[in-house]
């Protein structure tokens, strides 16, 4: 049993940069966070997560004045299953550190896409619409690629959300395709198909 009377604990944080307005969610990873060295003497025992204390938001260099929302917090582990695919299989590439490589990919693929003026609002929603075709054609493989791709262009995208969602349920994966769902129906106009699909999970998941 841990007898300290003084703060002697580690530190771990992770540092992101608020160049958005309105809400945005934020995933961190363990593998993320990185000791964070303040001076209390604390033993460098590295990320043991069996005897966590507390975690805390917080800011720097606002300029002045500011007020910041969190409207929720939770910890969650990643699909079992993820192991079986690709990082471009797995909606919003599961939100894993890409590589250089894969960084430089995204970027020449953005540029690609917006060419002529296109914005990138349409070209998630043509990747989107090319994904649902290969969904229908059963090539699930290539079809969450493209929702990816759509998302990594307008993470708002509904077409892309909603695929996330259906390739969910293709895989089992209920609770996550739920999570997509509530997702697309936030980011988009009423669609009944979209809220017949979600109810349909809904009941999947009751059973």
């Amino acid at each position: 049993m841990d007898s300290s009377t003084v703060d002697d604990a580690e530190r771990y944080g992770y540092d992101f940069t608020d160049d958005f307005s309105g809400w945005k969610q934020v995933i961190v990873r363990f593998d993320d966070l990185r000791r964070k060295e303040v001076g209390n003497g604390a033993p460098v025992d590295g990320l043991g997560l069996s005897e966590v204390h507390g975690w805390a938001f917080g800011t720097t260099n606002t300029g002045g004045p500011i007020t910041y929302y969190l409207d929720s917090f939770e910890l969650r582990s990643a699909p079992a299953c993820s192991a079986d695919y690709p990082i471009n299989e797995l909606p919003m590439y599961a939100h894993i550190h890409k590589t250089a490589d894969q960084k430089r990919a995204d970027k020449r693929y953005i540029k690609q896409m917006t060419e002529g003026g296109r914005s990138r609002e349409a070209a998630a929603d043509y990747a989107a619409r090319v994904g649902w075709n290969m969904f229908y054609r059963g090539d699930c493989s290539t079809a969450i690629k493209r929702f990816n791709q759509a998302w990594l262009l307008d993470p708002k995208n509904q077409l892309a959300l909603w695929g996330f969602a259906v390739i969910s349920i293709d895989r089992g994966q209920i609770e996550e395709a739920i999570r997509y769902y509530r997702m697309a129906i936030e980011n988009g106009p009423e669609n009944p198909s979209l809220q017949r699909d979600y109810e349909n999970a809904l009941k999947i998941l009751e059973h």
